[in-house]
């Protein structure tokens, strides 16, 4: 069995605490991520981009405006960070920041140095609760958003529509049907339909399904 080079996973970032060492664009970039997340993120910079300043201005992260210095992990020792993000134009920075949160147990991206870190973001693609990623594993970021945006083109905005709708209806089916199999072909139906007509089914609600839930 060939071995994967990285092991996909998707976190559940909701109120944990995130550092982002760095206050340029590509800090912005994971910043913006990780609020959409829910997280509650922690920035480290001397200097903030014009949408950090905003999220600042707004109360939604706290930022210290200086540079990195070694121990900085232990400033937020009361709440443990759960992951880091080293996005500075300084590579030295950045390597300081991999090597104290490795050496801390803490995962983190280097952003000028991805094989430092102990994870890398791949490229995502999001249509509601869908979520499609594509990684090349560090050996092609062209490449990775090349195939997100053949998937863009490939899963359009309905199929948040259709996502919305089957976690109505798995809700639906768990409430009301007790049997496994039965459940099974109460799903399969839907799999076998084209998706454009189950689409348009859904949108003139031909399916008998109580949508007060």
């Amino acid at each position: 069995m060939a071995v994967a080079k990285d092991y996909p996973v998707m976190l559940d970032l909701r109120g944990a605490c995130c550092l982002v060492v760095g206050g340029g664009q590509v800090a912005s970039r994971k910043i913006g991520g990780l609020l959409a997340a829910g997280a509650e993120v922690v920035v480290i910079s001397p200097q903030l981009g014009a949408a950090i300043r905003d999220w600042q201005h707004d109360g939604k992260l706290t930022v210290y405006e200086r540079c990195y210095e070694a121990g900085d992990l232990q400033l937020l020792k009361s709440t443990p960070v759960k992951l880091v993000f080293a996005a500075t134009d300084c590579h030295d920075v950045n390597r300081m920041v991999a090597e104290e949160a490795r050496a801390c147990g803490v995962l983190v991206s280097s952003a000028s140095e991805p094989e430092k870190g102990s994870f890398r973001l791949p490229a995502v693609l999001r249509r509601g609760d869908l979520t499609i990623s594509v990684s090349t594993g560090g050996a092609s970021p062209m490449l990775t958003q090349k195939i997100r945006d053949e998937l863009a083109q490939q899963y359009g905005e309905e199929y948040e529509t259709l996502v919305a709708f089957f976690a109505q209806v798995r809700r639906h089916v768990l409430n009301t049907v007790a049997d496994e199999r039965e459940r099974r072909r109460y799903f399969a139906r839907f799999m076998e339909m084209d998706t454009a007509e189950l689409l348009q089914a859904i949108r003139e609600q031909r399916f008998e399904i109580d949508y007060s839930e």
